[in-house]
């Protein structure tokens, strides 16, 4: 469909991270989103020189990528062990616009870490973030 498409084509404009490293893998990963990944990577590997990046360079960022998804890294708010419910209910926030932007800083701090993504921590963290 046209969303897609649009999708893939402003994917494909940012080169793949030429480094391998699992905090860039999953920060790529998040900006092109969970449901694009294969095709992006698919139209990458198929070019001959995949968004800036040399043939080898496009299969171990696909390797790095298959890994970080195999493992369960979290991608999205969803993915968290915490959801806004639980922020509302233990730190006493009322439904507001607050809640998610707690949310989206607790995923960047588990895309940084991944063992980050327990609910003790990640409420010790939104609360330290009030």
């Amino acid at each position: 469909d046209r969303e897609r498409v649009l999708h893939l084509v402003l994917a494909l404009r940012a080169p793949l991270p030429a480094a391998t490293v699992p905090v860039d893998v999953r920060r790529w990963a998040r900006r092109v989103g969970r449901a694009y990944i294969d095709d992006v990577l698919a139209l990458a590997l198929a070019s001959e020189h995949p968004a800036g990046t040399g043939e080898s360079e496009a299969r171990a960022f696909d390797a790095s990528v298959r890994a970080e998804l195999a493992a369960g890294a979290p991608l999205e708010v969803r993915d968290l062990a915490v959801r806004g419910e639980d922020l509302m209910r233990e730190l006493g926030l009322p439904p507001s616009r607050r809640v998610g932007e707690l949310l989206e800083a607790l995923l960047e701090d588990v895309i940084d870490d991944p063992a980050r993504n327990e609910r003790g921590e990640l409420l010790a963290r939104a609360r330290a973030r009030l």
